[in-house]
């Protein structure tokens, strides 16, 4: 069973939770995932925002039966679980007042789990975007997989006419008609103009395909112009946790791949993690020196799995040259301007030394610096400005 979390989380929005007299009501968690508990069981409940989609499963049995008749006359009382900013739980009822802490000492007794396991949950989904940095590396492809195609368009995304309002006979007895004939107009108008675009996105789409898998299929004569068409689809096909945006160049001869690759600034790197405490989430703020080497690490991380979908889509390449740059203000000049912080030669017979089935136990870093490298930090770990490689270093 497949499940995505989205890369951004809100967590402010309540989770709702009905106390009654039938038994405790409970919905948690953070936007697109939630937790339900009450009389029948504990139920897991995955929604995928703007999509219409949602998954629900149960996780235990139901709460014990044989209630006391007092509890059988209490009046529902309708309880808001939120997760503050700073990883509080707090318990209010609809109107923003706190619940008697009696109830939520009960509550928290009954559902213990539950609300753990919103709080797991919570805390995976904050660090999510912090994990995707740093394992960016994790999705590379080893030397001679073979890289599927581009999917053909999906045509479930046909847009369907909407309904038109019927004009009945009190519609024309009151001089109805023409407005819903106007409205029955405009929703034709909207639907064709959508289904117009959809064609045009359609045909766009499966040219592009078209040119791509033609291309795959010259390959194996190193025809260049085919490998440039490759080479962009294999580099815009990964995910990347920050914008990044890649240029890049192949020789003559067809044998090396040139990129530059602008990476993201400095600050963007999560520096904030969450941890689960008892009955709250903890936040831990990463040190400026741990921030500077989560951004080193992502350079490092960033420049295998570019070198790894190259090598795994152009069969017929020797070398990858990476220069990987930062845009900073000049301190001579006050001027935003380019400045190259790494740069390597990756070859392909050291590139298949690379254990692929383990790659949670390689460090990008050692990898790289297996390479022709030019790196430099300061005594901050802050990357420094470098000269990159030129293509032609790599004929050497």
């Amino acid at each position: 069973m497949g499940l995505r979390f989205s890369k951004r989380v809100t967590l402010l929005p309540g989770v709702r939770v009905n106390l009654s007299g039938s038994g405790v009501g409970l919905s948690l968690g953070p936007r697109g995932a939630s937790v339900s508990v009450g009389r029948s069981g504990v139920y897991g409940n995955l929604g995928i925002p703007g999509t219409g989609l949602s998954y629900r499963t149960k996780l235990s049995g139901g709460a014990a039966q044989g209630r006391s008749s007092s509890r059988q006359a209490t009046q529902p009382v309708q309880v808001i679980v939120t997760l503050s900013d700073d990883g509080e739980l707090s318990f209010r009822d609809e109107t923003g007042a706190p619940v008697p802490p009696a109830i939520v000492k009960q509550f928290k007794a009954e559902n213990r789990d539950a609300l753990q396991g919103m709080l797991e949950a919570a805390a995976v989904r904050m660090n999510e975007d912090l994990e995707a940095c740093l394992n960016i590396h994790m999705g590379t492809p080893a030397p001679g997989s073979v890289v599927p195609a581009p999917a053909a368009f999906d045509e479930s995304s046909k847009p369907v006419e909407p309904p038109h309002q019927k004009i009945g006979f009190f519609d024309r007895l009151f001089g109805k008609a023409a407005a819903i004939e106007e409205l029955n107009r405009q929703i034709s108008q909207g639907y064709q103009e959508n289904l117009s675009e959809w064609y045009q996105e359609q045909r766009a789409h499966e040219t592009r395909r078209a040119q791509i898998v033609d291309a795959m299929k010259r390959l194996p004569q190193n025809d260049v112009p085919a490998m440039e068409v490759v080479a962009e689809y294999l580099l815009d096909r990964i995910t990347w946790p920050r914008v990044t945006n890649i240029g890049f160049g192949i020789s003559a001869c067809g044998r090396v791949v040139g990129i530059d690759l602008d990476l993201p600034d400095e600050d963007e790197i999560p520096a904030t993690s969450a941890v689960v405490g008892k009955d709250r989430l903890n936040f831990k703020k990463r040190s400026e020196a741990q921030s500077r080497r989560d951004f080193v690490f992502l350079a490092y991380a960033s420049a295998f799995r570019v070198a790894g979908e190259l090598f795994a889509g152009l069969p017929t390449i020797d070398k990858v040259v990476i220069s990987s740059y930062v845009q900073r203000q000049c301190t001579g000049t006050a001027q935003i301007r380019d400045e190259y912080v790494m740069s390597t030669i990756i070859d392909r017979d050291g590139w298949s030394l690379i254990n692929f089935s383990q790659l949670s136990d390689i460090d990008p870093a050692s990898t790289i610096g297996m390479f022709p490298l030019r790196v430099k930090l300061d005594r901050s770990s802050r990357l420094q400005e470098i000269t990159p490689f030129e293509m032609s270093d790599s004929y050497a």
